[in-house]
């Protein structure tokens, strides 16, 4: 009856703790995304800039 007492409380832990890693790894993509849209974003003005120097030329 133990066993069936531990097995059970070992498959509510993981439940309970699978939704938080989700969440952990889903807050970590979304910042990744958001740092590198940033970078995305700097990295497309300074090809905008460039461009321009090219055609003032």
């Amino acid at each position: 009856m133990e066993a069936f007492a531990l097995s059970g409380m070992l498959i509510s832990l993981i439940f309970m703790v699978v939704p938080i890693v989700a969440a952990v790894f889903l807050l970590v993509w979304v910042y990744q995304t958001k740092v590198n849209s940033e970078k995305q974003v700097m990295q497309n003005e300074r090809v905008i800039k460039l461009l321009e120097e090219l055609t003032m030329k």
